[in-house]
């Protein structure tokens, strides 16, 4: 579809390219919304279980006693 496409007399964007953009664009939107509510919910469920959210240490807090002392 031609996204530019102008009425020819007026050189308005013709009223179905606006129709799509903002139905794309609102489709985008949504996506979007529901992403973040299903990444906050499973969040949310990882806490009550106990889980601590971040990347796991690359080495044991037990090992890292020595180093840090040193």
């Amino acid at each position: 579809m031609d996204l530019t496409a102008r009425h020819p007399r007026t050189g308005e964007l013709l009223s179905t390219v606006k129709f799509m953009v903002q139905t794309l664009a609102a489709a985008g939107e949504l996506q979007r919304d529901l992403q973040r509510e299903l990444t906050y919910d499973g969040l949310r469920a990882a806490e009550a279980k106990g889980s601590k959210g971040g990347r796991r240490p690359a080495v044991a807090a037990e090992k890292t006693g020595d180093v840090r002392t040193a």
